[in-house]
Protein backbone atom coordinates (compact mmCIF):
# COMPACT_ATOMS: atom_id res chain seq x y z
CA UNK A 1 0.00 0.00 0.00
CA UNK A 2 1.12 3.35 -0.83
CA UNK A 3 2.87 5.74 1.94
CA UNK A 4 0.28 8.50 3.28
CA UNK A 5 0.60 11.97 4.36
CA UNK A 6 -1.30 14.79 5.65
CA UNK A 7 1.27 17.77 4.26
CA UNK A 8 0.70 20.89 5.13
CA UNK A 9 2.46 24.13 4.45
CA UNK A 10 2.11 27.86 4.42
CA UNK A 11 1.24 28.23 0.80
CA UNK A 12 -1.14 25.35 0.66
CA UNK A 13 -3.87 23.68 2.77
CA UNK A 14 -3.89 20.83 3.88
CA UNK A 15 -3.61 18.14 1.63
CA UNK A 16 -3.72 14.03 1.49
CA UNK A 17 -0.59 13.08 -0.41
CA UNK A 18 -0.73 8.99 -1.79
CA UNK A 19 2.58 8.57 -2.95
CA UNK A 20 3.41 11.21 -5.56
CA UNK A 21 -0.39 12.14 -5.55
CA UNK A 22 -1.95 15.17 -3.51
CA UNK A 23 -5.81 15.66 -2.83
CA UNK A 24 -6.91 18.97 -0.61
CA UNK A 25 -9.14 17.90 1.80
CA UNK A 26 -11.20 19.23 4.76
CA UNK A 27 -13.09 17.32 7.59
CA UNK A 28 -16.77 19.48 6.59
CA UNK A 29 -16.34 17.99 2.94
CA UNK A 30 -17.65 14.56 1.93
CA UNK A 31 -16.55 11.76 1.27
CA UNK A 32 -13.42 11.27 0.20
CA UNK A 33 -13.59 10.16 -3.70
CA UNK A 34 -10.36 8.51 -3.84
CA UNK A 35 -9.49 9.93 -7.18
CA UNK A 36 -6.48 12.50 -7.69
CA UNK A 37 -5.12 13.49 -11.30
CA UNK A 38 -1.42 12.12 -9.88
CA UNK A 39 -3.21 8.79 -9.35
CA UNK A 40 -5.79 6.74 -6.71
CA UNK A 41 -5.78 6.89 -3.67
CA UNK A 42 -5.32 3.28 -2.23
CA UNK A 43 -8.79 1.39 -1.68
CA UNK A 44 -8.45 0.97 2.03
CA UNK A 45 -8.60 5.16 1.97
CA UNK A 46 -11.89 5.20 -0.10
CA UNK A 47 -15.07 5.79 1.10
CA UNK A 48 -14.54 6.95 4.61
CA UNK A 49 -16.43 8.92 7.15
CA UNK A 50 -16.46 12.62 7.62
CA UNK A 51 -16.08 11.95 11.09
CA UNK A 52 -13.14 9.37 10.22
CA UNK A 53 -11.59 12.02 7.93
CA UNK A 54 -11.90 14.66 10.93
CA UNK A 55 -10.19 12.09 13.22
CA UNK A 56 -7.33 11.80 10.58
CA UNK A 57 -7.04 15.45 9.82
CA UNK A 58 -7.04 17.07 13.07
CA UNK A 59 -4.87 14.33 14.59
CA UNK A 60 -2.33 15.95 11.62
CA UNK A 61 -3.42 19.46 12.14
CA UNK A 62 -2.18 19.76 15.80
CA UNK A 63 1.57 19.19 15.32
CA UNK A 64 1.12 22.04 12.52
CA UNK A 65 3.74 19.95 10.30
CA UNK A 66 3.61 16.98 7.44
CA UNK A 67 2.33 13.82 8.88
CA UNK A 68 2.63 10.34 8.27
CA UNK A 69 0.20 8.21 9.69
CA UNK A 70 -1.30 4.20 9.33
CA UNK A 71 -4.57 3.68 7.29
CA UNK A 72 -7.40 5.33 10.02
CA UNK A 73 -8.82 1.68 10.57
CA UNK A 74 -5.38 0.87 12.16
CA UNK A 75 -5.65 4.28 14.79
CA UNK A 76 -6.75 4.19 18.21
CA UNK A 77 -9.71 5.07 18.78
CA UNK A 78 -11.42 4.11 15.29
CA UNK A 79 -13.21 1.12 15.33
CA UNK A 80 -13.17 -0.17 11.30
CA UNK A 81 -16.33 -0.77 9.59
CA UNK A 82 -16.50 -4.04 7.29
CA UNK A 83 -16.77 -2.48 4.06
CA UNK A 84 -13.40 -0.77 5.11
CA UNK A 85 -11.85 -3.89 6.18
CA UNK A 86 -12.72 -5.81 3.12
CA UNK A 87 -11.11 -3.15 1.28
CA UNK A 88 -8.76 -3.62 2.94
CA UNK A 89 -8.05 -6.99 2.27
CA UNK A 90 -8.67 -7.07 -1.09
CA UNK A 91 -5.84 -4.20 -1.69
CA UNK A 92 -3.64 -6.17 0.25
CA UNK A 93 -4.06 -9.03 -1.62
CA UNK A 94 -3.70 -7.00 -4.49
CA UNK A 95 -0.27 -5.71 -3.40
CA UNK A 96 1.26 -9.13 -1.80
CA UNK A 97 0.34 -10.96 -6.02
CA UNK A 98 2.03 -7.61 -7.51
CA UNK A 99 4.75 -6.59 -5.24
CA UNK A 100 7.42 -8.24 -2.64
CA UNK A 101 7.07 -6.94 0.33
CA UNK A 102 10.14 -6.04 2.84
CA UNK A 103 9.90 -7.62 5.74
CA UNK A 104 13.00 -5.31 7.27
CA UNK A 105 11.28 -2.09 5.86
CA UNK A 106 7.46 -3.55 6.81
CA UNK A 107 9.07 -4.18 10.61
CA UNK A 108 10.69 -0.18 10.76
CA UNK A 109 6.96 1.08 9.64
CA UNK A 110 5.65 -1.22 12.30
CA UNK A 111 7.67 0.52 15.67
CA UNK A 112 7.47 3.98 13.87
CA UNK A 113 3.99 3.38 13.77
CA UNK A 114 3.76 2.06 17.86
CA UNK A 115 6.16 5.16 18.16
CA UNK A 116 3.92 7.26 16.97
CA UNK A 117 0.74 6.19 18.83
CA UNK A 118 2.35 6.94 22.33
CA UNK A 119 2.78 10.43 21.52
CA UNK A 120 0.71 13.07 23.12
CA UNK A 121 0.51 16.52 22.15
CA UNK A 122 0.73 18.65 25.92
CA UNK A 123 1.18 22.49 26.39
CA UNK A 124 2.84 24.05 29.74
CA UNK A 125 0.29 26.29 31.63
CA UNK A 126 0.64 28.51 34.89
CA UNK A 127 -2.73 28.65 36.78
CA UNK A 128 -3.18 31.21 39.94
CA UNK A 129 -5.70 29.86 42.14
CA UNK A 130 -6.73 31.19 45.51
CA UNK A 131 -3.79 33.31 45.21
CA UNK A 132 -0.87 30.30 44.63
CA UNK A 133 0.66 29.54 41.51
CA UNK A 134 0.81 26.27 40.20
CA UNK A 135 2.32 25.03 36.61
CA UNK A 136 1.05 22.19 34.85
CA UNK A 137 1.55 20.23 31.33
CA UNK A 138 -2.22 19.43 30.01
CA UNK A 139 -3.50 18.69 26.74
CA UNK A 140 -5.23 21.84 24.89
CA UNK A 141 -8.55 20.06 25.31
CA UNK A 142 -8.68 19.59 29.45
CA UNK A 143 -11.37 22.13 30.75
CA UNK A 144 -10.70 23.87 33.77
CA UNK A 145 -12.87 21.48 35.94
CA UNK A 146 -10.86 18.45 34.89
CA UNK A 147 -7.87 20.64 35.46
CA UNK A 148 -9.07 21.78 39.11
CA UNK A 149 -9.97 18.26 40.03
CA UNK A 150 -7.97 15.79 38.40
CA UNK A 151 -4.32 17.34 38.55
CA UNK A 152 -4.54 19.90 41.72
CA UNK A 153 -7.13 17.33 43.71
CA UNK A 154 -9.17 20.90 44.19
CA UNK A 155 -12.46 18.72 44.42
CA UNK A 156 -14.59 21.24 45.69
CA UNK A 157 -16.04 21.94 42.30
CA UNK A 158 -18.15 19.63 41.25
CA UNK A 159 -18.53 17.76 37.82
CA UNK A 160 -22.75 17.36 37.60
CA UNK A 161 -23.97 17.60 34.12
CA UNK A 162 -20.25 18.43 32.57
CA UNK A 163 -22.71 20.42 29.85
CA UNK A 164 -22.99 23.96 31.46
CA UNK A 165 -26.57 23.31 32.31
CA UNK A 166 -26.57 22.25 35.86
CA UNK A 167 -23.93 25.02 37.71
CA UNK A 168 -22.47 23.01 40.17
CA UNK A 169 -18.86 23.74 38.56
CA UNK A 170 -19.22 27.32 39.18
CA UNK A 171 -15.73 29.13 39.62
CA UNK A 172 -14.86 32.91 39.67
CA UNK A 173 -12.12 34.36 36.92
CA UNK A 174 -11.66 37.53 37.49
CA UNK A 175 -14.17 37.96 39.76
CA UNK A 176 -16.60 37.09 37.51
CA UNK A 177 -18.62 33.48 37.76
CA UNK A 178 -17.12 31.13 35.04
CA UNK A 179 -18.57 27.05 34.14
CA UNK A 180 -15.26 25.68 34.72
CA UNK A 181 -17.06 22.60 32.59
CA UNK A 182 -17.10 24.53 29.51
CA UNK A 183 -13.64 27.24 29.91
CA UNK A 184 -10.49 25.33 28.54
CA UNK A 185 -7.93 25.25 31.34
CA UNK A 186 -6.14 27.26 28.94
CA UNK A 187 -8.29 30.00 28.44
CA UNK A 188 -7.83 30.86 32.69
CA UNK A 189 -4.09 31.03 32.13
CA UNK A 190 -3.06 34.83 33.60
CA UNK A 191 -6.09 35.28 35.22
CA UNK A 192 -7.31 35.09 38.34
CA UNK A 193 -9.57 32.23 39.70
CA UNK A 194 -11.55 31.37 42.89
CA UNK A 195 -12.77 28.04 43.78
CA UNK A 196 -14.79 27.43 46.68
CA UNK A 197 -11.39 26.04 48.92
CA UNK A 198 -10.60 30.18 48.62
CA UNK A 199 -13.58 31.50 50.16
CA UNK A 200 -12.83 31.57 53.37
CA UNK A 201 -10.49 33.46 55.18
CA UNK A 202 -7.19 32.76 55.71
CA UNK A 203 -7.95 32.07 59.53
CA UNK A 204 -10.57 29.87 58.48
CA UNK A 205 -13.27 32.79 58.43
CA UNK A 206 -16.08 31.95 56.53
CA UNK A 207 -17.17 34.33 53.78
CA UNK A 208 -20.99 35.61 54.83
CA UNK A 209 -22.60 33.45 52.20
CA UNK A 210 -20.86 30.23 53.74
CA UNK A 211 -22.24 31.19 57.11
CA UNK A 212 -25.72 32.06 55.66
CA UNK A 213 -26.42 28.79 54.10
CA UNK A 214 -25.31 27.06 57.15
CA UNK A 215 -27.87 29.61 59.19
CA UNK A 216 -30.68 28.81 56.57
CA UNK A 217 -29.81 25.07 55.71
CA UNK A 218 -29.64 25.65 52.34
CA UNK A 219 -28.49 22.55 51.37
CA UNK A 220 -29.59 18.78 51.25
CA UNK A 221 -27.06 16.62 50.19
CA UNK A 222 -24.42 19.50 48.99
CA UNK A 223 -23.60 18.89 46.02
CA UNK A 224 -24.52 21.34 44.57
CA UNK A 225 -23.82 23.50 46.94
CA UNK A 226 -19.97 24.90 46.37
CA UNK A 227 -21.92 26.22 42.61
CA UNK A 228 -24.42 27.64 44.29
CA UNK A 229 -22.03 29.46 47.19
CA UNK A 230 -19.72 30.84 44.33
CA UNK A 231 -22.97 32.28 42.69
CA UNK A 232 -24.26 33.31 45.24
CA UNK A 233 -20.73 35.22 46.08
CA UNK A 234 -21.04 36.97 42.54
CA UNK A 235 -24.53 37.54 42.69
CA UNK A 236 -24.55 39.83 45.59
CA UNK A 237 -21.31 41.48 44.01
CA UNK A 238 -22.76 42.04 40.93
CA UNK A 239 -25.57 43.98 42.74
CA UNK A 240 -28.88 41.37 41.94
CA UNK A 241 -29.55 40.73 44.90
CA UNK A 242 -32.26 43.39 45.66
CA UNK A 243 -35.39 41.45 46.31
CA UNK A 244 -36.08 37.20 46.07
CA UNK A 245 -37.79 37.51 42.74
CA UNK A 246 -34.35 39.21 41.55
CA UNK A 247 -32.48 36.68 43.29
CA UNK A 248 -34.55 33.66 41.77
CA UNK A 249 -33.69 35.26 38.48
CA UNK A 250 -29.67 35.39 38.64
CA UNK A 251 -29.19 32.38 40.61
CA UNK A 252 -31.46 30.27 37.83
CA UNK A 253 -28.20 28.54 36.22
CA UNK A 254 -27.41 27.04 39.65
CA UNK A 255 -29.98 23.71 40.07
CA UNK A 256 -30.47 22.10 43.19
CA UNK A 257 -32.07 18.53 42.51
CA UNK A 258 -33.02 18.63 46.34
CA UNK A 259 -35.33 21.51 45.47
CA UNK A 260 -33.83 23.81 48.47
CA UNK A 261 -34.10 26.77 46.71
CA UNK A 262 -36.47 29.07 49.26
CA UNK A 263 -33.55 28.07 51.80
CA UNK A 264 -30.71 28.73 48.85
CA UNK A 265 -32.82 32.76 48.74
CA UNK A 266 -33.07 33.30 52.23
CA UNK A 267 -29.06 32.94 52.13
CA UNK A 268 -28.26 34.80 49.36
CA UNK A 269 -30.88 37.52 51.28
CA UNK A 270 -29.25 37.02 54.52
CA UNK A 271 -25.40 37.61 53.03
CA UNK A 272 -26.60 40.14 50.78
CA UNK A 273 -27.37 42.14 54.02
CA UNK A 274 -24.69 41.15 55.91
CA UNK A 275 -22.41 42.47 53.23
CA UNK A 276 -24.46 45.81 52.36
CA UNK A 277 -24.08 46.39 56.20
Amino acid sequence: MSRVEIVKTEASPVRWRVGAAELPISPLVGEMSGRTEGGAVPPAYQGLTNTRLEKVYFDACKSGTSHSFAPPSALPGISPTRGEIRRTVASSLVLSHSSPINPKRQATGARRLMIDQTKSTTIPIRLTINGHSHELQVEPRVTLLDALRDRLNLTGTKKGCDQGQCGACTVHVEGHRVLACLTLAAQAEGREITTIEGLAGDDGTLNAVQAAFLDQDAFQCGYCTPGQIMSAVACIREGHAGSDDEIREYMAGNLCRCGAYPHIVAAVRQAALEVAS
